[in-house]
Parts: structure tokens; C-alpha cells; sequence
């Protein structure tokens, strides 16, 4: 990652008051991820398909997916240094907001909204009106459905940047091109880069103002489809149902998700569709991570801490509606995996179990997948002190709630977060994917590591009353607090830390730092997310939707998990203008995921549901049919239905300037419209919150 840190040095240079990054920084960035991505990209990136236009299309997707991934991990890196080069404040990356928290408040909550209540976005206006061109085949097929003639030369006006912004499908080739486009009757033609003219190369889009012209080092052409499909009509802003009993429903639907997620041996029908799968593996068992079928134990030991606090925090919401079983047995499919993964005495750790280049390449039912998965282990002095530390946060969180269940069992959870984490903290200190690169790096890269020691500290306290684990992580916290970011998920615990930290002091705990922890959660991260006034590069869209504006992929995990987490605020603060504006902020980004706008984000509950989404194993029918890469290009919707699970969401600004909020249901979409373990993790914190907190 050297060449990675040369170019944050470089963008620090050339950066706005705000944070934000220009229009030449994301294209550095997105060159950088490229060249990253076909750098880590293996031999075995190489589909089983007999057909060779799927095979391109599917070769291409995996490459894609693997340069988008890189990407979010450089912006995110590059947000914080060119926030730091903003800053006034010595020693912090992230601007301290200029605006008081009690001007905040008072303008925040200076008018008291309806629950439900939404504003039609403004840039609905710039949704594409047209009526599709001729449709005509060729004798090339580019996919299944897809055909396309070569030599049609065009370009765009790249000088005045409408080209990008009249729209613009990134990083394909023209078969991956047309299946991305293939439930777009926008798209109109391909192009591929042979030369170094350009670093762009894709898909663009119909009904825009592009010139024709013969560009020397590109290939360029036309596509056309045989199939027949009206995009469905732009819902309508609409109210959701008065009261608490919509979160409660949502919350226990939520679990029916980490049920389907499950891997190994199933032995209850609650997801009937779903069976016995990868029993070879070196740890069967735990959950899958998205659409996919690896298991990464990074980010599902941070869901499970997630989960776990939920659970702590707001246990009545759980019990109420039915969902605490379930939850605690789902708990424990990963906490039992992951205790596998941890071998104590050889000090050894099986942080991951699949090689994303062979698991990109398959398309179908984990259930049929008798592949023999490798194994990627960590142990002695290799770094990896976020990958144990989240394991040790995942087991001393969940101990807590099988304290009173199973005793036994939570003391061999809390036991096994001591060792873990002492090992975290002994060994030399380091980001668990500097190793195993082309299997890490190119799905879930870490930007640092001495968060997830301070949360693993956090929560070892809270599981112990050991004091010792609060001044380490105090010491933590200070040994890296320019690095400190509010941008919480999977990558980064900085501010859950800091939340957990203010909830055990209110607890009448003596915390040591408590002002550093307050400092950050109120001048930080509160006030940025309140206002997502584009300090620290948060955003909001017309709509509702906060998020960083150099994100395009997870959006709505960025909402609720901020959402979860002044939520998880509320309990015991004892200001009530904060408490009102935390409140305010969560009902807000909640109800956009359930349909404020319109639309539910929610596969199988409320209004125009996702049903297209990216996630192989539902878009199988019951065995013994086929389930293939045909049913990843299929017109028809997924075969089955994964309740609960919601989907990554809008683009935002990053894609799509004009209309951020814009989201379309399409399967080959997996940047919006995947499902995930670490985008459910958070929802269903700021799904009990506010079930709690509701009249």
C-alpha cells in the first residue's frame, strides 16, 4: 500500500475548507484502485463457464468488484488526510466542528417534524424521459441477453465534464457493460480503452448530448438487447405507519437475514430454501458475509459486538417482538465459528475461509459448492491486531448476554478474549491485511488497527470490571488519535468506542479520558452527522440520506449505524436538547431505509421492496433446478426472498451528482444493491433504539 500512501500525501495538497475532494483527486483514486486491483487480480480469477461472453462478463465483474472495493478503502483514507490538512486543530485529522453543539440543537430541533413526514426530492426532474430507441440484434452476443456492433466511434465532451454527468458506467467491458445496462434503457453504447489516453472505460448512457468522432486508441460500439423492460415508476413520497410497532416488526424480520447467512450444518427449515453447505471446510459453521459465500471474520466479528450491544441496550425491544431467541441463537452460529477459528496454544488464527477470486467466480447455491476453500491464517508475529482485537470485542460483548443463559459458556467466551487479545496487544502492532493481499485487499482492507484495540479494551472492561483494560484503552486512544474518524462500520470503531466509553461513565464509572472521548463524540462526530453540512465530507441527500460524500457503496450502512449510534447515546445523557437532536437525526435515517421515501430498502417488507438483489443464493430456485451464472443475468426477479436483509442503497453524490438519491433494483448493481452482514449490523441496533425510544 506505499503507492497508496504517496497518493494521500499528494491529495493533502490540494484540498477544499471542507474536507472534500476535487474531481481530479477521485480520479487519482480511482486510477490508483485500478492499477491496485489488476495487481492483485490472480490466475485464478478465471470463470468455470463454458460460454465465453459470460465468461468475459464475469471476469470483469470480479475485477470491478475488487477496484470498487480498493477504491472506498483509499477514499476513506484520503478524506481523513485532506482533512487533516484542513484542520486548525494540531495532532486531529478531522475538523472539529465550527458551529456550537447548542446552536446545533437550536436549529436542529426548531421545528418539531412529523414522524413520517418527507420533501419530494428536487432532482427528480433529472430522471431520464425518453422512449427506448429500435431494439436489433447482432451476431455477437455479449451476454445472454446482450448483443453489441463494433466500430461505432464516439466520445465526449470531456472539457466541460457533461459526459460524466449526464451518466457513465464505470470499468467494464462490453459484455460485463451490456449486463450492467441490460435493465437500463439508457444505456447505449460501450467503450474499451486499449491505449492510456483516458482512464475511464464502460458503459454511457442514451438521451444525452454525446458528439461522434473517431478517437485513436479506443474500441467503441453499440449495444442492443432482445429483452422487453419498462423500469419500474419512481415512487412516490408516502407516510409510514404511526407508532413503534414498524421497527418492532422490521427488527424480528431482521433476523430471518444472519438466518440465510448461515453456513455448515442447518438443521431447522426456518429459511427452507437453505441447507447443509461447505462441511469441508477448515472451520465449518458462522455466517456468510454478503451475496457471496466467504467467511470473513473481520467484519462479522464486529457485527456480532454490534448485535451484541443492541441486544444489551435495549433488550426489551427484542423480547417485545419475539426476536431474542433467534438473535441469541444466530449469536452463536458465529461465536461458535469463530472460537474454531482460535487455536490458543499454537497462537493461531483462521481469519478467513475462501479466496474471493474463486468465490466471484461461482454463481449459484453454497449448497452445491463442494470446492476445497482455502484457509488464510494468521499467527506468531504477524500483524493483526484489528483482525484478533475484533474477535476479542465479538466474544467479551456476547458473553454478557449468555451470562444468564449459560454461564459456562460465557466464561469460555470471556476467557478466550483475554487470550486473544493479549495476544493483540503484544504482538507487533499492524493492520491484518498487510498479508494475503490478493485474498484481503481486495474485499475488506483495514485502514487502521488501533481502534478495534481500544473497542476490544472497551469491552473486556464492560464483560470484567477489570480496570486495567480502561487505561489501556485510554492509552490506545491517545497513541493514534490523529488517525481518529466518524465514519463507523466494519473499518472503523473509533466512535462506537467512544459511545460505549460515555455510556459506562454515566454508569458512575471514573473513566480515564472521558473529556478526550466526550471531546470527539461532541464536536466531531455529533455535529458533523447533525448537520452534514459537508464538514468532514457528510452530506446529505434531498431526501434524507446522510452520508460521506465520497461514498457511493454502503450508503445506508454509514445511516444507520450513525443512526444506531446516537441512539445508543440517549441512554443515560442527561442533556435533553442533545437527546431530542439524536433522536430526530435516527427517525429520520430509519424511516428513509423503511420507506419514507417511497420505497422500502427492506427485501421483503413495506412499499416496492428490492427484489433483484446481488446475492447468488437467492436467486436459485429449489433444488435440483440449475443455478448458474444464467440466473445472475436473468430478467425475472430472485426466486427466493432473504426477509430482513437490506441492501447497500443509494449512490449518493459520488455516483450520481444530480439525483443521489436514485436507486434502481437491478441484480448486477452489487455496489448498491448487495446485501451484507456489517449493512444489517448496525440497522438492527437503530431498529430496537427506536422501538425503545417511540411512543
Amino acid at each position: 500500500m506505499k503507492a497508496a500512501l504517496a497518493l494521500f500525501i499528494c491529495l493533502i495538497l490540494v484540498v477544499s475548507s471542507h474536507g472534500g475532494l476535487t474531481d481530479v483527486q477521485m480520479a487519482q483514486i480511482r486510477s490508483q484502485a485500478e492499477a491496485e486491483a489488476k495487481q492483485l487480480m490472480s490466475p485464478l480469477a478465471r470463470s468455470a463457464s463454458s460460454d465465453a461472453e459470460i465468461n468475459n462478463a464475469v471476469n470483469s465483474l470480479v475485477l470491478e468488484k475488487a477496484t470498487s472495493a480498493i477504491e472506498m478503502h483509499l477514499l476513506k483514507a484520503a478524506a481523513k488526510a485532506s482533512a487533516h490538512a484542513a484542520s486548525a486543530h494540531a495532532g486531529r485529522r478531522l475538523l472539529t466542528h465550527p458551529v456550537p453543539l447548542e446552536t446545533i440543537f437550536a436549529e436542529y430541533n426548531i421545528e418539531e417534524e412529523a414522524e413520517n413526514s418527507v420533501v419530494a426530492s428536487s432532482s427528480t426532474r433529472h430522471l431520464l424521459q425518453y422512449s427506448p430507441s429500435p431494439l436489433r440484434l447482432s451476431n455477437e452476443e455479449a451476454s445472454p441477453y446482450c448483443s453489441f456492433q463494433q466500430d461505432t466511434s464516439f466520445t465526449v465532451d470531456y472539457a466541460s465534464g457533461k459526459g460524466l454527468e449526464n451518466g457513465f458506467i464505470e470499468g467494464t467491458d462490453p459484455g460485463a457493460c451490456c449486463a450492467a445496462c441490460l435493465f437500463r434503457l439508457d444505456c447505449f453504447a460501450w467503450t474499451v480503452k486499449i491505449g492510456l489516453r483516458y482512464p475511464l472505460d464502460g458503459c454511457y448512457l442514451r438521451g444525452r448530448s454525446y458528439g461522434t468522432a473517431n478517437v485513436t486508441g479506443w474500441i467503441s460500439g453499440t449495444m442492443s438487447s432482445d429483452v422487453t423492460w419498462e423500469p419500474p415508476a419512481t415512487p412516490k413520497p408516502g407516510k409510514l405507519p404511526a407508532g413503534k410497532k414498524k421497527y418492532g416488526d422490521v427488527l424480528k424480520l431482521t433476523a430471518n437475514f444472519f438466518s440465510a447467512q448461515r453456513s455448515g450444518e442447518i438443521s431447522d427449515d426456518s429459511v427452507p430454501w437453505r441447507g447443509n453447505s461447505h462441511l469441508d471446510d477448515a472451520v465449518p459453521g458462522g455466517w456468510y458475509d454478503a451475496g457471496d459465500t466467504l467467511k470473513l471474520n473481520f467484519p462479522m466479528s464486529t457485527s456480532v459486538s454490534f448485535i451484541s450491544w443492541a441486544m444489551i441496550s435495549f433488550p426489551k425491544a427484542f423480547r417485545s417482538n419475539g426476536a431474542t431467541a433467534e438473535y441469541m441463537k444466530q449469536l452463536r452460529v458465529a461465536t461458535d465459528y469463530l472460537l474454531g477459528c482460535y487455536d490458543e496454544n499454537a497462537k493461531k488464527y483462521i481469519g478467513q475461509i475462501g479466496h474471493p477470486n474463486i468465490d466471484h467466480n461461482n454463481w449459484g447455491r453454497p449448497e452445491d459448492n463442494n470446492d476445497n476453500r482455502p484457509a488464510f491464517v494468521w499467527e506468531g508475529d504477524m500483524t493483526a491486531s484489528d483482525l484478533l482485537s475484533s474477535a476479542a470485542a465479538a466474544w467479551a460483548s456476547s458473553s454478557i448476554l449468555f451470562k444468564n443463559t449459560d454461564p459456562s459458556y460465557s466464561n469460555v467466551l470471556k476467557k478466550k478474549a483475554r487470550a486473544i487479545y493479549s495476544w493483540a496487544k503484544s504482538a507487533p502492532n499492524g493492520r491484518y491485511s498487510a498479508y494475503y493481499k490478493d485474498a484481503v485487499g481486495s474485499i475488506y482492507p483495514s485502514t487502521d488497527y488501533v481502534d478495534d484495540l481500544t473497542w476490544a479494551a472497551a469491552w473486556l472492561y464492560k464483560a470484567t470490571g477489570d480496570r486495567s483494560y480502561l487505561k489501556d484503552a485510554e492509552g490506545f486512544w491517545k497513541s493514534d488519535a490523529g488517525s481518529a474518524d466518524i465514519y463507523p462500520g466494519w473499518d472503523s470503531v473509533w466512535v462506537p468506542t467512544a459511545v460505549l466509553m460515555r455510556q459506562i461513565g454515566r454508569s458512575g464509572v471514573k473513566i480515564p479520558g472521558k473529556k478526550m472521548y466526550d471531546s470527539f463524540y461532541e464536536k466531531q462526530f455529533l455535529p458533523t452527522w447533525l448537520t452534514a453540512d459537508g464538514t468532514n465530507s457528510v452530506t446529505r441527500t434531498p431526501k434524507g440520506m446522510t452520508h460521506p460524500s465520497w461514498s457511493m457503496w454502503a450508503n445506508l450502512q454509514f445511516s444507520t449505524t450513525t443512526a444506531m449510534l446516537m441512539l445508543q447515546d440517549t441512554i443515560g445523557n442527561k442533556s435533553p436538547p442533545m437527546r431530542k437532536a439524536e433522536l430526530k437525526y435516527a427517525t429520520r435515517e430509519v424511516n428513509y431505509v423503511l420507506g419514507s421515501t417511497g420505497r422500502s430498502f427492506i427485501v421483503g417488507w413495506g412499499k416496492s421492496p428490492p427484489k433483484n438483489i446481488h446475492h447468488a443464493p437467492s436467486t436459485c430456485a429449489d433444488s435440483p433446478e440449475v443455478c448458474n451464472w444464467q440466473n445472475y443475468f436473468m430478467k425475472a426477479g430472485n426466486a427466493q426472498t432473504v426477509y430482513g436483509a437490506m441492501v447497500a442503497g443509494p449512490g449518493g453524490k459520488k455516483r450520481y451528482p444530480d439525483k443521489p438519491d436514485y436507486y434502481l433494483d437491478v441484480r448486477s448493481d452489487y455496489v448498491t444493491n448487495e446485501v451484507s452482514l456489517n449493512y444489517n449490523a448496525g440497522l438492527v441496533g437503530a431498529l430496537a433504539g427506536m422501538y425503545a425510544f417511540s411512543p
